[in-house]
């Protein structure tokens, strides 16, 4: 069974947008040496590619936080429905 609370949701949402601003201050060293030497020029290379990875994880991240955030929203309100329901309910059901 899956136990699920807004409370929950909200830090799994504030720790998603914790480790994309991480991701989005971690950029590659930059190249040292000369453009025109083969160690450097593959280093930049995989710095490039790094530096597209890095993008990435941080938007999947920051995508992640937004989706947890909006979800527990509609925690709290589906559960907010749901009791207003019970309490129409039980306010219909005469007592014998």
């Amino acid at each position: 069974m899956l136990h699920v609370s807004n409370e929950g949701l909200q830090v799994l949402a504030a720790h998603c947008d914790a480790v994309s601003a991480r991701f989005a201050v971690a950029t590659p060293v930059p190249i040292v040496g000369l453009p025109f030497q083969a160690t450097s020029h593959a280093v930049g290379s995989a710095y490039a590619v790094l530096d597209g990875i890095i993008a990435t994880l941080a938007g999947r991240s920051q995508a992640s936080a937004i989706k947890a955030a909006v979800a527990g929203a509609e925690f709290v309100a589906s559960d907010s429905t749901g009791a207003q329901s019970v309490a129409a309910l039980g306010s219909s059901i005469t007592q014998a």
